[in-house]
Order: structure tokens, then C-alpha cells, then sequence
């Protein structure tokens, strides 16, 4: 163990754990005291045959019942039938599902395999004994446009999995997680003095904006929030909802009755839909009609013409998210520099096309490095804030409140002070 971390007090010496706990792909980062500048994101993943058989930024959030438990993440094969999308059911429980568990169990189920392998992965780093001796803080990740009762279920459920701190488990939304990292990490010739700029974190189930403005460069970057955080179910996972809706549509539900028929489609579409371009290759699906003109079918061959996959599946999304973008920039007073695309949707080469096109040729759209973690790393900085405020590169002075609070009371009619139309008689 580092010198410099045995002298910290007690007090002083601890880990941050974030869990960017999303609909489609999950992460996990850690930080301690000793480097507060460093955010170790988690890369190494179980799979069916291996502790760490997979090498990726992120893990998917999907569940699969077996005779013996579950399977989680990398561990399920390609072919098998999972639980997935259930992270956004904390929100809409009265969302079409065929789980037989509640979202509430099927999340805790799921974030506690992520406890385990996170526990595996520090021990691996640090060594069980300093992983065991050292606080250990916990922030979890949230969209920004859930309820309360929906954070709620998220913490109760992260807590029961084991991610409990001994003083608090924080909760941070996942756009204000973006921001910390992603300001943080812009090249200082961004950056400026009363600039403003819109964070926009597209993920896989919902797209969540933030606002904020440079206040000062130094001693340490200083912002404040311009706006409140807006968002919306727009993510890229409706597009999957959406391509599945058509080819039923446009095959019938009885064609698509084969699991087996359907999933090997949807997975096509998974890979097609990450580099889709109006220019680019069309979607080419086997589709076992033989030869079916009126349906577009040759040789049991179909294949979707781009202009239609653009119309049907992209664009309702795209204009979705491309109008939160707008709602930002209006809302803090059209002065904005640039849009910063994070997030796995945010990677699209297409949305940002999209975006840039639609907005004024001043603000530039940018699509920073490592989008695809900012949200994992910017909420460990943001644990560690909360640890110490000197362990931060980045100071928010003030937020937009998302609520009002007000008490209503009555008083004596008084002729002298108040006006005839508001006295009511009790």
C-alpha cells in the first residue's frame, strides 16, 4: 500500500465507488484519497467460463434465471432469453413486461452481482486487507427526469445489494455526473468566462440534459447551473422498440412467433443501428419466405431501404432528443457555446450530425473522449466532492431548484390593504 495513503488519519482515508447503473449497459469506477485526480474505471467483466472473461468499459444490464441462480451481464449467451430494460419499469411500473419478478427485485438481483465483482476488482487492486480496513462511499447514478419514489427504489435496492456507505450512500443525476467529468477533461482553449455550455447525456434508455456556465477559470474551474435538468425517454433503446414494431408490422406477429427468428433480427439491428448513416450499408435480414414481392422478400433476403429506416426508426428519436437540446439552449438565453455529447448514444456519429445541423453554426457540438464513462467517472469526482470540497477540480456555487414549496393560508379582509375580488366569505 502507497506510503502517502498510510499517513492519511482515519478520517481522511477512503475509497469512492460510483455505479452508473443504466438500462441497457451498466459501469462501475473507484477513486480513493490518495489520487483524488484518478478515476479507475472497471474494464475486466465475468463471463460463463471466466472471473474476468471480458474486457469492456461497460457490462450489460441484463438477468438470466438458470437452474442454479442467475446468469448476469457478459455471463449470458447470445442466444438465451434474459431480463432486460427493467431499470426503466422503477420508473413506469405499469409498463408491458414479461418478468415474473418485480423491477425492485430484478434490480437489487442484478446490482448485487455488481457488488460482487466490484469487491473482487478492488481487493485485485488495493488488497483485501486495505479494501476491508478503508471507508468505502458509494454514489449511485439516476436520470435526471425520475421521480422521487423512482431514486428511492433505485438506493433502497443498491443499499439491500450491499452498496451501503457507513455515513451515506449519494445519489447523483446522470447528467450533472457527465458535466463534472466532461468540463473537467475539456482542452482549456474551450473553455471561457461566462461561456455556457448543454450537456447532453444519451444513453441507452433515457437522454438527459444540464446547463451550466463558466464562472471562473481559477483557482479551480468554478460553474453554476443555468437551468434545470430536463429529459426524456428518448434513449437508444427505443430505436430497438421501434424497428421491433415494424418488422412486426410489416411480417405479422405469427412470422415473428420463432424466438429464435426474432432475436436473431434484433441483434442485427443492435450492431447496424451503432454506425447508421442515411449513405451508409442498408440492414439485409434473413426473412424465410422464399421469394415475396409484394413484401420486398427475394431469396428469403429483405432488406430495409435506408430512406425508410431513417423516417420509421431514427428520426421520431433524433427529433426527441434534438428538441431537449433546443429547450436548453432557450432556457438559458440562446447564449450557449457548445453542446457536449456523452453517453453510448451520444457516440452516434448520426445524432451529432443530426444535432449540429439543427442548431445555429456557433455552437459547436463536440463529442468528448471516453463519452461513453463520463458518466461513471464525473460521479466518483462527485463522490469524492463530497468527501472533501478540496479534492475537487470542479465547484458548482448554485443549482436550479426542481421544486417549489409553498404553504397556503388566509387571513382577515382588510379593506385598506387588500383588493375587493380576492375576499371570500367562510
Amino acid at each position: 500500500m502507497d506510503r502517502a495513503f498510510q499517513r492519511l488519519s482515519i478520517n481522511e482515508r477512503r475509497i469512492v465507488v460510483s455505479i452508473d447503473f443504466g438500462t441497457t449497459f451498466s459501469g462501475l469506477a473507484w477513486s480513493e484519497t490518495k489520487r483524488p485526480d484518478h478515476q479507475n474505471v472497471i474494464e475486466n467483466w465475468p463471463t460463463a467460463s471466466a472471473k474476468e472473461g471480458k474486457s469492456s468499459p461497460k457490462v450489460p444490464t441484463e438477468l438470466r434465471s438458470v437452474a442454479n441462480g442467475f446468469q448476469w451481464g457478459f455471463q449470458i449467451p447470445s442466444s438465451a432469453k434474459r431480463n432486460k430494460y427493467f431499470k426503466l419499469r422503477l420508473d413506469d411500473p405499469s409498463g408491458s413486461t414479461t418478468d415474473t419478478k418485480s423491477p425492485e427485485e430484478l434490480t437489487r438481483l442484478y446490482l448485487s452481482y455488481l457488488y460482487t465483482h466490484m469487491k473482487y476488482s478492488l481487493e485485485k487492486s488495493l488488497s483485501a486487507s486495505t479494501v476491508w480496513s478503508t471507508p468505502i462511499d458509494y454514489v449511485i447514478t439516476v436520470p435526471a427526469i425520475w421521480t422521487e419514489a423512482a431514486k428511492q427504489k433505485t438506493l433502497t435496492a443498491a443499499e439491500k445489494a450491499g452498496f451501503k456507505s457507513s455515513k451515506k450512500t449519494y445519489l447523483v443525476s446522470e447528467p450533472e455526473a457527465a458535466a463534472i467529468y466532461t468540463l473537467n477533461n475539456l482542452r482549456s482553449s474551450t473553455l471561457g468566462v461566462q461561456r455556457s455550455f448543454v450537456v447532453c447525456d444519451a444513453g441507452g434508455g433515457t437522454v438527459d440534459c444540464i446547463s451550466y456556465q463558466i464562472v471562473k477559470l481559477s483557482p479551480r474551474l468554478t460553474v453554476k447551473e443555468t437551468t434545470k435538468g430536463t429529459g426524456a425517454k428518448c434513449g437508444s433503446s427505443m430505436l430497438n422498440k421501434r424497428f421491433r414494431r415494424y418488422i412486426k408490422q410489416k411480417f405479422g406477429e405469427e412470422y415473428w412467433a420463432d424466438d429464435d427468428r426474432l432475436r436473431e433480427a434484433m441483434d442485427k439491428f443492435e450492431q447496424f443501428k451503432k454506425d447508421f448513416t442515411p449513405q451508409g450499408e442498408p440492414l439485409s435480414l434473413r426473412i424465410e419466405m422464399g421469394t415475396n414481392a409484394k413484401l420486398g422478400v427475394r431469396r428469403n433476403r429483405w432488406t430495409m431501404d435506408q430512406s425508410e429506416m431513417e423516417s420509421k426508426i431514427f428520426d421520431p428519436i433524433i427529433k426527441d432528443t434534438i428538441g431537449l437540446v433546443k429547450e436548453q439552449i432557450s432556457a438559458t438565453g440562446n447564449s450557449v457555446s457548445a453542446v457536449l455529447l456523452v453517453g453510448g448514444f451520444g457516440q452516434s456519429k448520426y445524432l451529432k450530425d443530426r444535432v449540429k445541423k439543427a442548431l445555429s453554426s456557433s455552437v459547436q457540438v463536440l463529442q468528448p473522449s471516453n463519452g461513453w464513462t463520463a458518466v461513471v467517472q464525473g460521479a466518483a469526482m462527485f463522490g469524492l466532492r463530497c468527501v472533501n470540497e478540496n479534492y475537487s477540480k470542479l465547484h458548482v456555487t448554485s443549482r436550479t431548484a426542481r421544486k417549489h414549496y409553498g404553504v397556503l393560508l388566509s387571513m382577515l379582509f382588510d379593506p385598506a390593504k387588500h383588493n375587493i375580488t380576492k375576499r371570500c366569505e367562510t
